[in-house]
């Protein structure tokens, strides 16, 4: 990275705030590709036509979010570094968890929706962190990117919230509730 042209990088005071920004964007780089692969094996297990619509929705607009990602990779002049994000890891383990354990049927509808918000909560999170390092660092071009991909989660995130009211009140059954 020292030979970066990223602005951070050039000098000394602010190597950590391109260092900060740069570690972030490979964390989403990997969180994109990771939930990539878990999301058709929600669709799969979903009950609801329209819960499966939506992940496949999700799915396609991450797999343009990942080109933007790679886009910005390009303009700082870095590689993307697909390292394994923790907390990602432990969405991950969470989902494989309620697809092994759960019955079919809207009860593990509400468990994928719910997992899907968590999904997308840490990349909403992700995103406005990297928006507030773009803008510190007057990357323009980079910040642009970065705000489609929040708008775009944001969204989705209003999408799913509907969507689990949806089927908490008209699929579960009443003595479901407590």
């Amino acid at each position: 990275m020292k030979n970066s042209t990223f602005p951070a990088m050039q000098t000394e005071e602010n190597n950590w705030i391109g260092e900060l920004f740069i570690d972030l964007l490979n964390d989403v780089y990997y969180s994109e590709k990771a939930f990539a692969k878990i999301i058709p094996r929600l669709i799969n297990n979903t009950n609801s036509e329209e819960l499966a619509d939506n992940l496949k929705e999700y799915l396609e607009i991450s797999r343009k979010q990942d080109g933007r990602i790679k886009a910005i990779f390009t303009l700082i002049e870095e590689t993307p570094v697909t390292k394994r994000c923790e907390r990602v890891a432990n969405l991950i383990t969470e989902a494989e968890e309620i697809l092994k354990n759960a019955e079919p049927g809207a009860l593990l509808d509400s468990a994928i929706v719910l997992i899907g918000q968590k999904m997308v909560d840490y990349e909403i999170e992700s995103y406005r962190t990297l928006c507030s390092l773009s803008k510190t660092l007057d990357e323009s071009e980079v910040t642009t990117l970065l705000e489609k991909n929040l708008k775009e989660k944001t969204q989705g995130k209003e999408s799913l919230l509907i969507l689990v009211e949806t089927i908490m009140n008209t699929e579960l059954p009443q003595e479901v509730y407590w």
